[in-house]
């Protein structure tokens, strides 16, 4: 902006010079008689001229001082911005150092635990096959031992036990057995356990 203002200034003066010389001329033009007078006009002229022209270069000198003080003001904060900077890229590369060590270990700690949950995956599944043949055996012993009994008797039990085991035992017993069971039950009760037989198989 200042150069601006600065060639706007110095246009305005030259301008002004010359509408003086012009103005001058017309006078000389107008009083040649007055020469005297005019002499001393175009001197006041020639002085005018002068001093414009050392302001001009005064104006010209402080926007040069200006501007390399801006210059110098600029450089120094970029370089002040770049000095930060550096300061946290060395920061940030310290921290990347310390914390490379704590990486390795959280890594290491991960691989464990990825092995141990597989582990104990592998065991559960193992807990969960034994189970379900503890789970088979029982059935079996009671498919054997309602097999054995009275149909009567064994449907007078069975009466007293939940309907999930009942349907698990009577699945598992041979088609006679568990038909003379149902036979001796109360009809509401072989109807339900019938409609759970067939949903089981």
């Amino acid at each position: 902006m200042r150069p601006k203002f600065l060639l706007v200034t110095l246009l305005f003066l030259i301008m002004l010079l010359a509408a003086k010389i012009v103005v001058s001329g017309l006078y000389l033009h107008f009083n040649t008689l007055k020469l005297p007078e005019t002499k001393i006009a175009m001197a006041e002229e020639g002085s005018t001229k002068q001093a414009a022209a050392k302001e001009a270069n005064i104006t010209q000198a402080d926007s040069r001082q200006s501007a390399a003080a801006d210059i110098t003001v600029t450089t120094a904060s970029l370089k002040k911005k770049e000095q930060e900077l550096k300061e946290r890229e060395a920061a940030v590369l310290k921290k990347e150092q310390e914390l490379a060590p704590l990486q390795a270990e959280v890594d290491a700690k991960i691989e464990q635990l990825n092995e141990l949950q597989t582990t104990l995956t592998a065991m559960a599944k193992q807990i969960a096959e034994k189970e379900q043949t503890l789970q088979d055996e029982k059935i079996n012993h009671l498919v054997t031992l309602y097999s054995n009994m009275d149909a009567a008797k064994a449907a007078k039990i069975m009466d007293k036990l939940s309907l999930d085991i009942v349907v698990k035992i009577l699945a598992n017993m041979k088609g006679k057995a568990a038909g003379q069971i149902l036979a001796a039950m109360s009809a509401d009760k072989g109807a339900i356990i019938s409609e759970s037989l067939s949903k089981a198989e």
